[in-house]
């Protein structure tokens, strides 16, 4: 009898947490067949660089390698460390998911959280982007982790001072990690304080919160972005540094792009050559990714056009509003493979958010969607299949699907074109 009622609780407990199993397993085994078999080579340096080579960003996570490892730190102990790391985060995905589904308060509802979740889990921005050969051991990987924590802190920490005082904090460890931060990840904590001002009917102590979060932030990036810098007159002196401290193989490359170079040297030496072909395979990207898009941007405008009060309307423009801090990277930088991961990836988090916090605009477009998939149940499982027969995202290289699309067209053109 007692056998039986443990079994009975047991297979409650594997129900109740159907989400949690499902999503965990799933990346967890994304992780073991796909995880690439060491740290790309590019970014290796982020793990030996510390406090002690000067004041900038990109040197908090060897600075807090250095304090587990010692001075001399190997390639077996980063690999590890990520591995480790990635694991966690994989957690922090499944919980969230499992908490976004369990707020959900009917059926139907709850069949467009899913599609939702499963959606972004079949796409290419999915959190398997960070461990691909040319993504393993980015920086991006612990902006993603912390971004996460924000999102529990927001759901779980309610007492304002401690609120803001945490995500203030988390924001700044996020700048301090990579100043990349404040393009790729920060709409989600925009989305979180913006959600928060409007929800309190515009308290004058929440909005004080939220600028001194903003401006701690923004006042950190923008010294390490003009004013911070490392203490070598040349990038082969700090390399030669960086190398004794591991086995890691350091790339001089790195050093002299991220710590010489000016934004206008990256531009001009990186981006301008093969802008062309950026733009090209870019808009391919979106045209084979249209899905995604169409879903995240319905979702919005039905949330703007179902809000009942200006002042939700008003939210939902300005939520949209923070992805134009996508727009530097985009138009100045050259690895828009981790951009459009990035933004993909930022949509899926603030839908998740405000799904969490009961948002009437994101519930009822959510409402609409599992209205639309349980009428149309093939369609939207065909997404489903069809953004699973892309790779992930990497950095500076595009999708192979992206590049096999656009030469099987301009062979077929070729020899249409023959033939007339």
């Amino acid at each position: 009898m007692k056998r039986n009622k443990k079994q009975s609780n047991l297979f409650k407990t594997i129900q109740n947490y159907s989400v949690e199993i499902t999503v965990f397993l799933y990346l967890l085994f994304q992780l073991i067949f796909h995880v690439s078999k060491s740290v790309y080579g590019f970014v290796t340096a982020w793990y030996v660089t510390d406090y002690s080579i000067g004041v900038s960003s990109r040197l908090l996570v060897g600075s807090i390698l250095r304090i587990l490892f010692g001075d001399y730190i190997t390639a077996e102990q980063v690999y590890i460390f990520l591995i480790l790391t990635f694991i966690v985060l994989i957690l922090l995905v499944s919980i969230l998911s499992g908490y976004m589904i369990r707020k959900t308060t009917d059926s139907v509802e709850k069949t467009g959280a899913v599609f939702l979740l499963a959606m972004y889990l079949a796409s290419p921005a999915a959190p398997g982007y960070l461990w691909v050969d040319e993504n393993m051991g980015r920086l991006d990987t612990f902006l993603y982790f912390l971004t996460l924590i924000l999102i529990v802190v927001a759901f779980k920490v309610k007492n304002q001072l401690i609120r803001y005082s945490l995500l203030g904090i988390l924001g700044v460890v996020c700048v301090l990690t990579h100043q990349v931060y404040f393009f790729l990840f920060f709409p989600v904590l925009l989305t979180i304080l913006l959600q928060d001002w409007f929800e309190s009917d515009f308290k004058k102590t929440v909005l004080l919160g939220a600028v001194l979060v903003i401006t701690a932030v923004a006042v950190v990036f923008l010294f390490f972005q003009f004013g911070g810098g490392v203490n070598y007159s040349t990038p082969e002196e700090l390399t030669s540094v960086l190398q004794s401290r591991t086995n890691l193989p350091i790339s001089n490359s790195t050093i002299l792009y991220e710590y010489f170079w000016t934004i206008k040297d990256h531009f001009v030496n990186n981006m301008l050559p093969e802008l062309r072909e950026r733009v090209r395979f870019g808009i391919i990207t979106v045209v084979l990714l249209a899905p995604v898009f169409i879903i995240y941007l319905s979702l919005w405008i039905k949330a703007i056009y179902n809000a009942s009060v200006k002042k939700d309307k008003i939210k939902y423009l300005l939520i949209l509003f923070t992805n134009v801090l996508y727009i530097p990277v985009f138009a100045l930088m050259t690895d828009w493979g981790r951009w459009f991961a990035a933004f993909i990836t930022v949509q899926c988090f603030s839908f998740l958010y405000l799904t969490g916090v009961r948002d009437k605009g994101i519930k009822n477009g959510l409402v609409q969607l599992g209205d639309k998939i349980r009428k149309y149940p093939f369609l939207f499982v065909s997404i489903i299949l069809y953004l699973s027969l892309f790779d992930k995202f990497e950095a500076i290289n595009y999708l192979p699907q992206v590049e096999t699309f656009y030469y099987t067209i301009y062979n077929i053109k070729t020899i249409i074109l023959a033939v007339l």
